[in-house]
């Protein structure tokens, strides 16, 4: 049986942050050595690599305010507290990665690439002698003693004194996604019943129906998004909007679709029953509806024989201009203004108003990360350590915590990570147990 102080299962933002931060305490009291990574993927850090469109948005100046976390986000703000977003920083500056800010507070590495983050990662990992296994999928957790064992398919097993789960969450399947750290939580024996917030898409393109998709396919504008549930508004998100074959998709639905995901997934919005939800588009967020009218009006003189559907051709997107002159006058958008009595009011309220039936989000393929997971109130925070289980500590998504777009959640996971490979060394060394590295 292989014997280590720490195992860390997962060698995602979180685990190689855990392995790290514990590996540099343990070397201190001189215990090289002594920490294994057990990685399911044939490679460390896959979805490292593909955050931040491959540049890695490592976190956010703002990533301190639990005002942009969702789920348990007042369980969650003492682990911000204790890692904020200046010493997270300060933490890969002492790597040997420097970041610079970005707008809207997002951080990334200077060269601009996830790749070099991983790279230090790893550099590290072999700095401090982690050993990282992949193609090591752990198939079962039980305790012994005090201690853990871990199994591997054709594989000795490892005992533990001390195990970080750092298994991740649903979210992007084809980088390795799963919820393998609730499965070993029960073959741990772990009672997990009623503790579980249900795993759903998060920052995912938000599923609408409608014939109007087809036409807009392909198509980007900028403007606000408002989500109404059964018509009431209850969030605004503004910026590009993409319309794809049965989603839009962009920034500001990322950011409503934990929201969308929630309904889908258990038919509330914020913990209240709502039966249906719709996105309402403001295509002209800068032109009130009585300029855009007046608009309208001298278009229709001046132009009398175009096609009534190019009425909104100087204003916005040629194809989503037609598009939202069709959805008020049907096939009779092809023939011309002549001297028509068009319903020009309405023509202008759909521009601010141009709405579409929610269905659900997109699939865990395209989501980024994951809505739900175990509860915080389960964690002795900030160390992370499960309260049911001494010893056993957990990290990242499988937390019922997630962030909005913009680093945010890579925070979390490399935050937790640190916190929790902090904490289980410490407890392996009793006189560094109140020190802070």
């Amino acid at each position: 049986m292989k014997k280590v102080a720490i195992a860390v299962i997962g060698a995602g933002a979180s685990g190689l942050m855990a392995a790290i931060s514990a590996a540099q305490i343990l070397a201190k009291e001189k215990r090289p050595g002594q920490v294994l990574v057990l990685e399911a993927g044939k490679k460390p850090g896959r979805k490292l690599l593909a955050t931040g469109n491959g540049r890695c948005n490592l976190t956010n100046q703002q990533a301190g305010d639990w005002l942009h976390y969702h789920g348990d986000r007042e369980q969650a703000k003492s682990v911000l507290q204790a890692c904020p977003p200046a010493l997270l920083r300060r933490r890969f500056q002492e790597m040997g990665l420097w970041t610079r800010e970005e707008s809207e507070g997002r951080v990334y590495p200077r060269g601009e690439q996830a790749a070099a983050v991983v790279q230090l990662l790893l550099m590290q990992g072999r700095r401090w002698q982690i050993e990282i296994l992949c193609e090591s999928p752990v198939e079962s957790l039980r305790q012994n003693g005090r201690d853990w064992v871990l199994t591997c398919p054709g594989q000795e097993p490892v005992l533990a004194s001390r195990v970080i789960l750092a298994c991740g969450s649903p979210a992007a399947p084809h980088l390795g996604g799963s919820s393998a750290g609730l499965a070993l939580l029960q073959t741990a024996g772990i009672d997990i019943n009623g503790q579980v917030q249900p795993f759903r898409p998060g920052l995912v393109p938000v599923r609408v129906s409608g014939q109007r998709m087809t036409a807009l396919k392909g198509m980007r504008c900028k403007g606000d998004v408002s989500l109404l549930a059964d018509g009431e508004g209850i969030a605004r998100e503004s910026g590009e909007i993409q319309f794809t074959e049965e989603a839009l998709s962009g920034i500001c639905l990322f950011q409503l679709s934990h929201l969308v995901s929630e309904w889908e997934t258990m038919g509330t919005v914020n913990g209240k029953r709502k039966k249906a939800l719709t996105l309402s588009v403001d295509l002209l967020p800068d032109i009130k509806e009585e300029m855009i009218l007046s608009y309208l009006m001298r278009r229709c003189r001046t132009y009398p024989k175009e096609p009534a559907e190019e009425l909104l051709a100087g204003v916005m997107n040629l194809r989503v201009g037609q598009e939202v002159v069709r959805s008020v006058l049907g096939k009779e958008a092809a023939q011309p203004v002549g001297n028509r009595k068009l319903p020009l009011p309405e023509i202008a309220h759909r521009c601010k108003h141009f709405c579409f039936t929610v269905e659900g989000t997109a699939s865990w393929k395209q989501a980024q990360v994951a809505c739900g997971g175990l509860r915080l109130a389960q964690a002795h925070v900030p160390s992370m350590e499960l309260k049911r289980a001494p010893g056993l500590y957990a990290t990242g998504e499988i937390w019922n915590i997630n962030g909005d777009c913009g680093g945010f959640n890579l925070h979390w996971a490399f935050a937790t990570g640190w916190l929790a490979g902090e904490a289980a060394a410490r407890s392996l060394c009793p006189r560094r147990k109140k020190e802070r590295n």
